[in-house]
């Protein structure tokens, strides 16, 4: 694997090692790449050092397929051990593609050692400048605690276009290993969900959903949020079985930017997979808040896991119960709103009616397996 990297960044690496007094074994610097057996450009990475307010951080994209990677704030320890956590975040990314172990393994007895050089090529240095443009879009997604950004660099590359024409990067990385390494395995574990939205003295909605557990607890507020058409308009947060606490990103940043999130029970739901959280013995029920003003909650039980060797798109499987109008007012609003509905001569009934007309509407047009499934085909 051969990476092409900015004066400044080649910089840092080299300023690492005089302040720390070693040499980094874990790459090799200032290394020309091989004529004689050129690497493919699959195993060729383009980097820079770039500030984003107080952070830094380092930018890789691959230069086959545009595949975005993240390192924030590296300390001298970490520059001077970046081949072994270029290698962690590869395998993690892999990971959360949908690679088997077996062919993660594939992918790194492909190439030799880490080899280093200075950048030359204007055009890739500048496709590497348009992935720090969506690097600060989804700034949201950032995590302080960690160095590699998992779900920060995933996002980018969902969001970045695949150099093949592909529809991202993470698609283009998937092709791109089956061009250049062979047919790859697919191990991906799916949980079988069932979601009941709690309504006081009434039934409850119930939707049950296959998803697969390499998606974040933000991707699953997402697909809660499409089954049971919501509208994402309020914050939400999950509340796990021992009470942490995951929000979204928005929510979170906000918590980050008063200085209001909980030190050890309070997190962002893009930092962690659903296999992160979720096990056969832990987690299997926790609760979804909705609108902290009309406080929908969800129960969500673990019905069963199994591995998928393909790819997995979460799936609608069975759904009982309508969807329930937002702002409605909670459970109390929302059965007068169905009394007075059930009344055409109520004095509420015009008014009401006028203002759920959308909600009429997505209720008896959208309101379908077929419909909703088709909907989660975005979350593949």
């Amino acid at each position: 694997m051969h990476l092409y990297l900015t004066r400044k960044l080649m910089k840092a690496f080299t300023d690492a090692e005089k302040t720390m007094k070693e040499t980094n074994t874990t790459i090799k610097m200032n290394e020309t790449e091989d004529n004689a057996q050129p690497q493919r450009s699959f195993f060729k990475w383009h980097g820079n050092l770039v500030k984003l307010q107080d952070n830094d951080y380092i930018l890789l994209t691959n230069d086959a397929t545009g595949f975005t990677l993240i390192f924030l704030n590296p300390y001298e320890e970490d520059y001077l051990e970046f081949g072994d956590w270029l290698s962690e975040a590869l395998s993690r990314m892999m990971n959360r593609m949908g690679f088997s172990d077996h062919s993660i393994i594939n992918y790194f007895k492909s190439f030799g050692e880490i080899t280093v050089s200075r950048a030359s090529n204007q055009k890739l240095m500048g496709k590497n400048s348009a992935a720090g443009q969506l690097v600060t879009v989804y700034e949201d997604y950032i995590n302080d605690d960690e160095c590699f950004q998992d779900s920060w660099s995933y996002k980018v590359s969902e969001m970045k276009k695949g150099e093949d024409g592909s529809v991202n990067a993470v698609e283009a990385f998937i092709s791109e290993f089956e061009k250049t390494i062979g047919n790859s395995t697919i191990d991906v574990a799916v949980a079988e969900l069932e979601i009941r939205l709690k309504l006081h003295e009434m039934k409850d909605v119930v939707r049950i959903v296959q998803v697969p557990m390499n998606v974040t607890f933000d991707d699953l507020h997402s697909i809660i949020q499409t089954v049971f058409m919501w509208q994402n308009a309020h914050l939400h947060q999950f509340i796990l079985e021992d009470g942490y606490t995951l929000v979204g990103a928005e929510g979170y940043s906000q918590m980050q930017h008063f200085g209001a999130q909980g030190e050890d029970t309070t997190d962002s739901g893009n930092h962690y997979l659903l296999s992160d959280i979720i096990t056969h013995d832990e987690n299997r029920q926790f609760n979804y808040i909705y609108d902290f003003g009309d406080f929908w909650e969800h129960t969500v039980q673990v019905r069963k896991i199994w591995t998928e060797h393909k790819q997995v798109s979460p799936k609608l499987k069975m759904m009982m119960g309508d969807p329930v109008p937002e702002d409605i007012g909670g459970s109390g609003g929302y059965a007068y709103y169905l009394e007075v509905m059930n009344e055409p001569q109520h004095p509420e009934f015009d008014s009401l009616s006028h203002w759920a007309e959308d909600y009429h509407k997505r209720k008896y047009f959208l309101n379908t397996v077929d419909s909703i499934n088709s909907r989660l085909q975005e979350y593949m």
